[in-house]
């Protein structure tokens, strides 16, 4: 009897996890969508873990990312024409896929109603022992 009650436990701790995580999932969906103000965007470079510099780099007034529901977005950095991509969101990762079906992958630091922030890193080994890494984050609004 012990056996079977602990059993039933561990079912149900592992049910309410898996609908938690998918709950989640849907939120960042869900929350992502609209259009989003471009605000900034900070640029990290590193060699071998050691930080070589920070380069920061606001959007004029008008730059946006717009997230719609049928799974595509536009990227307007300069109020101009945008390009349009297509995107997905996983959890705490945006897949966005351009032309030629190349995909870059984003995590998502920060989704509230009002603020989005998500960055990418590039990794580069440019001889042995020596790694060159660019970060990328991107700071939006609502």
């Amino acid at each position: 009897m012990k056996k079977s009650n602990s059993l039933l436990v561990i079912l149900l701790t592992l049910t309410v996890a898996l609908a938690s995580c998918k709950k989640d999932e849907d939120d960042n969906a869900t929350k992502i969508l609209g259009k989003w103000k471009l605000k900034k965007e900070v640029e990290k470079e590193y060699l071998n873990n050691q930080l070589l510099g920070t380069d920061e780099y606001t959007y004029p007034s008008g730059a946006y990312v717009e997230f719609k529901s049928n799974g595509t977005l536009e990227w307007n950095e300069d109020g101009s024409d945008p390009e349009t991509y297509r995107y997905s969101v996983d959890g705490d990762k945006l897949v966005v896929t351009e032309a030629a079906d190349r995909q870059e992958t984003f995590t998502i630091q920060e989704l509230t109603s009002s603020k989005l922030t998500f960055s990418e890193v590039d990794e580069i080994t440019i001889a042995p022992g020596q790694v060159e890494k660019e970060e990328n984050q991107y700071l939006l609004e609502k």
